[in-house]
């Protein structure tokens, strides 16, 4: 009977143990599961500061001043990386083709921007010139395009002329922007040169991200 007696308390004390394992086990995983939770807010939120920062930079018009280097030199190494992150999302996805010349005046903004987040700025500076080199390079191949575009209709766009000319009884002038054929024929060629140059430049934003996570690990 003792035996007996002994043997339920033995199995009372085992689940008595194994309930306060399981609630121990609870709460540290609770314990890690805020301690996630905080980390990541404060991720998020070092996130927005950084994407904010280069917002603000890149709505101004002063100049290329930026509080960046500030920012980053009086964060926490963690923290200089979240920063980090969140200005290359907001500074790449304003380096885009160029429309035309004037565009030039902002690709050299995002890259006095990048430069001030990386360890290497010479190697980014290097980078840029390529990237402008790209770039005009672009421009160069769509003003040729039109051109030639031009000149191809320019036939078509006087016979066009001459026959509206004659059926509404008054001199007519056309326009090649205005003719359906040669703004049909126009989308069609700058499609083909953008989807090659965006091609380009993924990579170069690849190669720009390369450069930010560098000195996100050199820290």
């Amino acid at each position: 009977m003792a035996e007996k007696d002994d043997a339920i308390k033995f199995n009372s004390w085992g689940k008595i143990m194994g309930e306060i394992k399981s609630a121990l086990e609870l709460a540290l995983e609770r314990t890690n599961n805020v301690q996630s939770d905080k980390k990541l807010i404060e991720k998020n939120k070092a996130i927005d500061e950084g994407k904010k920062s280069a917002f603000e930079y890149m709505e101004k018009n002063n100049g290329k001043e930026t509080s960046f280097e500030k920012l980053i030199k009086e964060s926490s190494k963690e923290k200089q990386q979240w920063l980090r992150e969140g200005m290359f999302k907001v500074l790449i996805s304003n380096l885009k083709l160029p429309e035309d010349e004037s565009s030039f005046k902002k690709i050299n903004k995002i890259r006095d921007g990048f430069s001030a987040i990386v360890e290497d700025k010479k190697e980014v500076i290097f980078l840029f010139s390529q990237i402008e080199q790209v770039f005009k390079q672009y421009l160069q191949n769509k003003n040729s395009i039109i051109e030639n575009l031009n000149n191809n209709f320019e036939q078509k766009l006087r016979e066009k002329e001459e026959a509206l000319s004659k059926q509404l009884g008054t001199k007519v002038t056309l326009k090649p922007e205005n003719d359906p054929e040669y703004k049909d024929y126009l989308r069609k060629m700058t499609n083909q040169l953008n989807q090659q140059y965006r091609e380009v430049l993924v990579k170069i934003r690849n190669e720009i991200e390369k450069r930010v996570s560098g000195s996100s690990c050199d820290d």
